[in-house]
């Protein structure tokens, strides 16, 4: 005996012969030669030939986080914003390794987190600053970055500061005109932001010190995002670093605070930067300006 698919049904159905209604789909015993009282069956349960189900290309299993701890890139030495907990993450084992069937093997479930954001939606109260970098001496274009100061308010108004020139010290304006990436991780992120030192151990805010994480809503799951640096719990300051693929094993440890909206292929050339001891680029990847849209 065989089963073969007769139709989809929404309640059970009893027939002449034996059946089975799985999920939906009805399934009849039928010995060879039976076919044609299949199709029989089929007509007169749904009095017409069912359209084959269709449905949309489910998108990629998400891959299992990163560890959170373990050895890994060290911070930058100095008691400064280097991110600590920066790590590049482990190679993951591929499914038939984690005793996991294959994604093509795997049912269509649809699964909905609550709790932290993915993404934060734009905004039009949000607002946008931008950065225009040189390497090498060499312009190589323009990232527009949009705050989510309806997130984070008190994170995204101390960068903002820092882009516009407005925070000042002793009448002089300070921010990151001039500043440097001094630390890039290809497929990892790119960091900046430290004008007081320019190696990652500088600390600076509006608010005249190391300010407390805000919150961990959203979460480092894309490119362009960017993040706040840090040497550890609530020791924010004026470092930041902009994620060059998904590092959700930051989660929770690093407040994002905004999003590359325009400019995504200028990241791209500081993340291809040649780099030498303690991911310094080789050549200078320098803020040549800065200000708010």
């Amino acid at each position: 005996m065989c089963y073969s698919i007769v139709g989809t049904v929404a309640t059970p159905v009893k027939t002449d012969r034996e059946s089975i209604c799985f999920h939906g789909v009805l399934l009849v015993c039928q010995p060879p030669g039976r076919v044609k009282r299949a199709n029989s069956l089929r007509t007169s349960l749904q009095g017409e030939e069912p359209t084959p189900p269709t449905h949309r290309p489910f998108p990629a299993w998400e891959a299992e986080s990163a560890p959170r701890g373990g050895a890994g890139r060290s911070g930058a030495s100095g008691g400064g914003a280097s991110v600590s907990s920066f790590s590049a993450p482990t190679s993951r084992k591929k499914p038939a390794e984690r005793g996991l069937r294959s994604p093509e093997a795997r049912p269509p479930v649809f699964c909905f987190r609550v709790g932290a954001m993915a993404v934060a939606n734009s905004s039009p109260v949000n607002p946008v600053v931008f950065f225009d970098v040189s390497i090498g001496g060499q312009e190589v274009g323009r990232m527009k970055i949009e705050l989510f100061a309806d997130v984070v308010p008190k994170t995204a108004e101390n960068f903002r500061q820092f882009c516009t020139g407005e925070f000042r010290k002793d009448g002089v304006p300070i921010g990151y005109k001039g500043s440097t990436f001094h630390r890039v991780i290809k497929d990892f992120m790119i960091q900046g932001g430290d004008f007081v030192n320019g190696d990652g151990t500088g600390v600076a805010s509006i608010y005249r010190g190391p300010f407390a994480d805000e919150n961990f809503k959203l979460r480092h799951s894309a490119p362009g995002l960017l993040s706040m640096a840090n040497s550890g719990p609530s020791t924010n300051g004026c470092q930041f670093f902009i994620t060059c693929s998904k590092c959700d094993w930051l989660d929770g440890k690093h407040v994002v605070f905004g999003k590359i909206i325009d400019g995504l292929l200028v990241m791209r050339k500081i993340e291809n930067v040649p780099t030498g001891p303690n991911n310094k680029p080789k050549l200078p990847v320098v803020i040549s300006q800065c200000g708010e849209m």
